[in-house]
């Protein structure tokens, strides 16, 4: 996994493989896979310094497991309605 960084001040749509695409919002990073840095309009957007590789990313949640519970347990919470007006 590759770390990259969005250099201007506006979105920008990165192609991926497979004809996905990902969204990268101005000064926002996101990591992608190495076949992705491969795509000749990749390296494109590279070469135009519209995006810059930032390094090695690392998979937090996906390789160590860790955090799986307790993502589960935010927001988790019973929702309740708030009856307002005559009754």
């Amino acid at each position: 996994m590759k770390e990259i960084r969005n250099k201007t001040s506006k979105p920008v749509r990165v192609p991926l493989q497979q004809g996905k695409t990902l969204f990268l919002g101005p000064a926002q990073t996101a990591q992608v896979t190495d076949k992705a840095v491969e795509l000749a309009k990749f390296q494109k957007l590279v070469a135009d310094e519209i995006i810059e590789l930032v390094g090695d990313g690392e998979r937090v949640a996906a390789d160590k497991g860790a955090g799986t519970a307790k993502s589960r347990s935010q927001g988790g919470g019973k929702s309740f309605r708030r009856v307002q007006g005559d009754r």
